[in-house]
C-alpha cells in the first residue's frame, strides 16, 4: 500500500479490530440473555400471539462501539479523497469529500459532484463509480447514513433480529405449520414467533428455545442482518476501495 494511504489504512485497521470486539460482545451477551415467552390476546382479530420478551436490555456500549466503528470507516474515505486530491497537487483539501447522497438523482447533481470536482477525470469517475447511494451500492450508502444518525441522535437504535427459533412438543408435534419465520423487532418489545387462530392459551404448551441476535432498526434492509455482520461487510467494501484506488491511482 502507498505511504500517502497511510491514514485511511489506519482507520481500518482501527474498525477492524473495533468489529471483532463488538462482535464478541454481542456473542456473550447472545449465549446469556434471558427471555420469557408470553401468550398475547388480539381481541380485534380472535388470534393469540406467541412472543418471546427480553428479560435484560441491551448493554449501551453496543452503540457507541457501532458508532465509533462507522466514524473510522467514514474518515477512512474522506481521508482517502483528500490524498488523491494531495497526490494530483491540489493544496485545499477541505474541500475534498467522498460523495455520498440518497438517490441516484441527487448523486449526480453538482451538490454531490462538487465534492470531487477538481480531481481528475480518471479519479473523479472511479469515486463516484462506487455509487454511494441506495440504489447503487447501498452498504456503501449505509455508512453514511448511520453515520449522520449517530452524529445527531448520540446513540444509534439497534432491536433484536432472530437467529433461529425451535419449536418442539405440545401440539406441534402433530404437524402446525407456523409460517413464515420471526424478523426483526424493537428490543424492549419482543419478538413475535407465531400466531394462532383464537383466544384460549394452549393446553399443551410447546417448548419453545429461541436464538436472538442484534441489528440496526433505522434502516430497513439492516434490520435483517446481525450488526457484526453488516459492519463487516461495510468494512470490506471500504477496503476494496482503498485497495483499488492504491492500485490504480498511486501505483498506476
Amino acid at each position: 500500500m502507498d505511504h500517502r494511504l497511510r491514514g485511511p489504512v489506519l482507520k481500518l485497521n482501527r474498525a477492524g479490530g473495533s468489529i471483532e470486539q463488538l462482535d464478541s460482545k454481542i456473542r456473550a451477551f447472545s449465549e446469556t440473555h434471558r427471555y420469557q415467552i408470553s401468550y398475547e390476546v388480539e381481541e380485534e382479530r380472535q388470534e393469540t400471539v406467541v412472543r418471546a420478551r427480553f428479560k435484560n436490555e441491551l448493554p449501551e456500549e453496543f452503540d457507541v462501539l457501532a458508532g465509533e466503528i462507522l466514524f473510522s470507516l467514514r474518515s477512512a474515505l474522506d481521508q482517502l479523497v483528500c490524498a488523491i486530491a494531495a497526490k494530483e497537487g491540489q493544496v485545499e483539501l477541505k474541500e475534498f469529500y467522498f460523495p455520498f447522497a440518497n438517490s441516484k438523482e441527487v448523486f449526480e447533481s453538482k451538490d454531490t459532484t462538487k465534492k470531487v470536482a477538481k480531481l481528475s477525470e480518471t479519479a473523479r469517475n472511479m469515486l463516484l463509480g462506487y455509487a454511494a447511494y441506495p440504489e447503487g451500492n447501498k452498504f456503501l450508502w449505509a455508512i453514511n447514513q448511520l453515520n449522520l444518525i449517530d452524529k445527531h441522535r448520540q446513540l444509534i437504535a439497534v432491536g433484536a433480529v432472530v437467529g433461529n427459533v425451535t419449536i418442539t412438543g405440545g401440539v406441534f408435534n402433530s404437524g402446525v405449520i407456523l409460517g413464515d419465520n420471526p424478523g426483526w423487532a424493537p428490543f424492549a418489545e419482543g419478538l413475535e414467533l407465531l400466531r394462532y387462530g383464537g383466544t384460549v392459551k394452549l393446553q399443551a404448551e410447546p417448548n419453545i428455545k429461541v436464538n436472538a441476535n442484534v441489528s440496526f432498526a433505522d434502516i430497513d434492509f439492516l434490520q435483517s442482518i446481525p450488526m457484526a455482520n453488516a459492519l463487516h461487510t461495510m468494512w470490506k467494501i471500504v477496503k476494496e476501495i482503498v485497495e483499488d484506488c492504491d492500485k490504480k491511482l498511486f501505483r498506476s
